[in-house]
């Protein structure tokens, strides 16, 4: 039985049924149908007078027994016609083909759902029935299973629907109608207990939920069991969410390790167990067949009665003993040997085979020795890396080619907490010996997948630094595993470089005459115009590059052999060196020392005009050099 109120009064809320089936793969079966007799109605309702006392002064005319709420805010006024709506038929049709937390990571499960929604009005004298239904296929791809606590399993994946919406009027349906967009978007599905006492609550990656902390939750308890469905929002904190996405450390690291303690609860759904099926003539049953019955010609559909009436209601027939009786002779025969094994066909699965990996820590004190490290553990250079204090933090386990540890994801962040990291991760190794299932090209998005994990104690980093090794490092050597993952974490990063493009005009006087007054007002079109010379013979051009304030070596030997040839073919000198500023030039990039450099590079004079362009784009770079050479003739 199920309804939205303390009772089953169908004039404060939906009252129905509901059943629920186990199937034989794992997967679930839900169908519910209910109906609300009143749904809204802007009719004025009595409102009891409370009797004077005796003796209490007036007029002497009996109060009456009730008066109406005619207030000005009412939708019931004199002038308006009065209306009332009623939901004769509400469907629910879910299917799970298979349990999701019995797959692995990287399977897909599929599903399938089914609403559909009855609705009658009447208005003015008139009557109105409309019919809407939303169905399709779903998925949920997993990408991740583990227990987010001892008795919690969790799986984490994308979750897509491929709704199409239909609209009735009256049993006519909406020509207009398009086919729906499918719908995808992150969850996190937790599981706890079992079929007589748990709960089931889903998180979704939207930020606007996750900053309530709201959750969609399903509970069951008691005997017989009650069960309600509502949202749950959680007191606390959440752990933070790092936005690394690109180096696919993180999974959406928020729901993993959530701390938030249970919040309020706001049920809109509750079921009772019946103690017995409804009998054939019983009102419930009656009801719960009408409403059917009502949204099949409401949505014009007559295959709808058969069909959620067998969900509901399946038909249990006895069945006799098996008997065959040949029409022809016998003769001797094998079943058929099937070479995919499908749904009829009962095999045993292969046992999971189950990886170790040693977690080691390094906490680097001097973040100088970074680069030593690094090369040491590339090169495997044992008298090194002797040098450093390797810590064994716990042993993973992994079944197969999952990407998370079969531990308690509370362990495993326990045990790390104990290794007392430093706030930066700063490197990141991982190996195996010989690989049993062939996923040890994905080892480093298990190593990936741990620093996700451990989010919320290191941070991660902002660029790339975890990669996979051939061999293990000599040091962190042991037969007895079949691999092993190494962080590396100090308190502060190391300094990133700096890179910044500086363009470069080698241009003939001649031609640079002509815009200098466009260059001096900072016209917005000049460049274009002096990069547009660039294929003639006499005006070149090149973007070089500079890597913490020094000239990248390459693109220095290019300017001074495009310097040396002007001047040999055209048997002249640089006779200026002028800087041009373009718009949003950043921070860190020194124009003055590039520009010097620059100068000197081609063999240029110190003199020269600083302009600006505000408006215009010089290219591929924030700032330019220009490079008069030759003598002008007017």
């Amino acid at each position: 039985m199920v309804d939205t109120a303390d009772g089953v009064d169908t004039d404060q809320g939906l009252a129905g049924l509901a059943r629920t089936v186990r199937k034989d793969n794992g997967g679930a079966a839900f169908t519910l149908i209910c109906h609300q007799d009143l749904f809204y109605t802007n009719k004025p309702k009595p409102i009891p007078q409370a009797q004077p006392a005796p003796g209490a002064g007036g007029s002497g005319t009996p109060p009456a027994s009730g008066s109406f709420d005619t207030g000005s805010g009412s939708s019931g006024g004199n002038d308006q016609p009065e209306l009332t709506v009623s939901l004769p038929g509400v469907y629910l049709g879910l299917d799970i083909d298979e349990d999701p937390f019995a797959r692995g990571e990287g399977a897909v499960v599929g599903g399938d759902f089914e609403l559909r929604i009855g609705m009658s009005a009447t208005a003015a004298e008139q009557s109105f029935a409309f019919g809407l239904v939303a169905e399709g296929p779903a998925r949920l791809r997993i990408d991740a299973l583990f227990k987010s606590d001892v008795d919690t399993d969790a799986v984490s994946g994308e979750l897509t629907l491929y709704p199409q919406a239909l609209t009735y009027k009256n049993g006519e349906p909406d020509e207009d109608d398009e086919p729906d967009q499918p719908a995808s978007l992150e969850v996190v599905v937790y599981r706890k207990g079992d079929a007589r006492s748990g709960k089931v609550w889903i998180v979704p990656a939207l930020a606007s939920l996750r900053r309530l902390g709201l959750s969609a939750e399903a509970h069951w308890s008691g005997q017989p069991r009650l069960a309600e469905v509502g949202l749950r929002r959680s007191i606390g904190e959440p752990t933070p969410n790092y936005t690394h996405m690109e180096n696919n450390y993180l999974l959406d690291n928020g729901p993993y390790l959530a701390e938030e303690s249970e919040g309020p609860f706001a049920s809109f759904l509750t079921l009772r167990e019946m103690e017995q099926l409804p009998a054939p003539e019983s009102p419930i049953r009656l009801e719960a067949l009408n409403a059917i019955a009502t949204l099949s010609e409401y949505t014009a559909n007559p295959a709808f009665l058969s069909r959620a009436r067998n969900r509901l209601f399946p038909a249990v027939t006895a069945s006799g003993p098996l008997r065959v009786r040949a029409v022809h002779d016998w003769v001797m025969f094998r079943r058929r040997r099937q070479a995919v094994c499908d749904a009829s066909c009962a095999c045993t699965a292969p046992a999971a085979q189950a990886e170790g990996f040693q977690t080691w820590h390094l906490r680097l004190e001097d973040v100088g020795e970074l680069e030593t490290l690094r090369q040491a553990i590339d090169d495997n250079d044992a008298e090194t890396l002797k040098r450093f204090s390797f810590k064994r933090v716990d042993v993973l386990h992994y079944l197969d080619d999952a990407l998370t540890p079969i531990e308690l994801q509370k362990t495993v962040l326990a045990d790390w907490k104990k290794a007392k990291p430093a706030a930066k991760l700063v490197l990141g190794r991982v190996w195996e010996q010989a690989p049993r299932a062939g996923q040890g090209w994905q080892n480093h998005y298990r190593l990936r997948r741990l620093v996700g994990l451990l989010g919320g104690l290191i941070e991660p980093p902002s660029v790339d630094v975890v990669h996979a090794l051939s061999r293990a490092p000599k040091p962190l050597e042991d037969a007895q595993f079949d691999g092993g993952m190494l962080l590396v974490t100090a308190e502060q990063a190391p300094p990133t470089e700096v890179e910044t493009a500086h363009r470069v005009l080698l241009i003939h006087n001649e031609n640079l005459f002509a815009s200098l007054d466009d260059l001096k007002s900072g016209s917005a079109t000049v460049w274009n115009e002096l990069e547009n010379q660039v294929d003639q013979k006499s005006t070149f051009a090149l973007t070089v590059h500079f890597v913490d304030g020094q000239l990248a070596a390459a693109d220095e030997t290019e300017l001074k052999k495009l310097a040396d040839e002007i001047r040999k073919n055209f048997d002249v000198n640089f006779t200026d060196a002028m800087i041009v500023r373009g718009n949003a030039i950043p921070p860190e990039q020194h124009v003055q020392e590039e520009h010097d450099t620059i100068r000197a590079a081609a063999g240029a004079p110190a003199a020269g005009g600083d302009f600006a362009l505000p408006n215009a784009l010089l290219k591929d770079a924030a700032v330019a050099t220009i490079l008069p050479f030759g003598a002008f003739k007017p």
